[in-house]
C-alpha cells in the first residue's frame, strides 16, 4: 500500500474528484496555494517563478483548459555540479484528451515541440520521452516518457478512481522549446516565451466549447531543480 502525499484534511477533496476537469480545478487551486497537497508530490508548490515570471499563470491556465500538468521547468543555462555545463530548456508535461491536445496544438506556433505518448507503456514498448536538461550536451532528464503501471498508481494514489480512469485513457503530453536561449527568457518578447504562448493558447482553448470541454485534466507540477533526478525515476 502506498503512503499518501495528501494532507489528511485534503484527502476527501481529491478522493471526490470524478473527472479530469475536477482534477484540473484542484491542481489549479494547488498551484495558487489554496490547497497544500496533491497526489504524487510531497510538499507545497515549488515552481521556477523567478526564472520564468509567466510560468505560474501558464500552468494554471493549462489546468483550467483541460491539461493536467505534472512536471515543469523554466529555461536556464550555466555552470553546474562538477564544472559541467547545464542547459535546461523550458518544458511542461501532463495529461490531456486527444480533443484538448488538438485544440491547444492549433493555437501554438511551429517552434513549440509537441510530444505525445501513452500514459502507461504497453507490454514490450517504451517511449523514451523528450530530453529537457543536458549536461555538457548529453541528455540528463526527460519529460513525456510513458509510466510503468506501478509508477502510474503511485502518481495518482489518493485521487478519485473515476478521474484516474480518465487520466489513464488520455495522452501524456509534453510542450517544450528546443530552441530556447537565455535571450528568450523573462517575457520581453512574449511571442517567443513558451509560458506566454501556452497561457494565450490555454485561455483561448478554455473559452472554446467542444467535445473536449467537459473531459479535461490537471495535475500538479513537479519541477526539476539542481542536479538531482526526480523521485520515482523508473519510468
Amino acid at each position: 500500500m502506498f503512503g499518501s502525499t495528501i494532507e489528511a484534511g485534503e484527502r476527501g477533496v481529491w478522493r471526490r474528484a470524478a473527472t479530469l476537469q475536477d482534477l484540473g480545478d484542484l491542481t489549479a487551486r494547488w498551484l495558487s496555494g489554496e490547497l497544500h497537497s496533491q497526489p504524487g508530490y510531497y510538499g507545497p508548490v515549488d515552481i521556477d517563478q523567478d526564472d520564468a515570471p509567466a510560468i505560474g499563470d501558464g500552468l494554471r491556465a493549462l489546468c483550467r483548459a483541460g491539461m493536467v500538468t505534472i512536471s515543469s521547468q523554466a529555461g536556464w543555462e550555466g555552470p553546474g555540479v562538477g564544472d559541467k555545463h547545464v542547459r535546461q530548456i523550458p518544458a511542461v508535461e501532463g495529461f490531456a484528451t486527444r480533443d484538448t491536445l488538438q485544440t491547444l496544438r492549433r493555437r501554438l506556433p511551429g517552434w513549440v515541440l509537441v510530444h505525445e505518448a501513452d500514459p502507461v507503456r504497453r507490454l514490450g514498448a517504451r517511449d523514451p520521452g523528450v530530453p529537457v536538461t543536458f549536461l555538457d550536451g548529453d541528455p540528463f532528464t526527460v519529460f513525456g516518457g510513458s509510466f510503468s503501471r506501478a509508477d502510474f498508481r503511485l502518481q495518482w494514489h489518493g485521487a478519485g478512481a473515476r478521474a484516474v480512469r480518465q487520466v489513464r485513457a488520455a495522452r501524456l503530453v509534453t510542450f517544450t522549446d528546443p530552441g530556447w536561449s537565455p535571450a528568450r527568457n523573462g517575457g520581453e518578447q512574449p511571442e517567443t516565451d513558451l509560458w506566454q504562448v501556452l497561457l494565450t493558447a490555454a485561455r483561448q482553448a478554455g473559452s472554446e466549447p467542444g467535445p473536449g470541454t467537459a473531459d479535461r485534466w490537471q495535475r500538479p507540477v513537479r519541477e526539476i531543480t539542481g542536479m538531482t533526478q526526480p523521485e520515482g525515476w523508473t519510468r
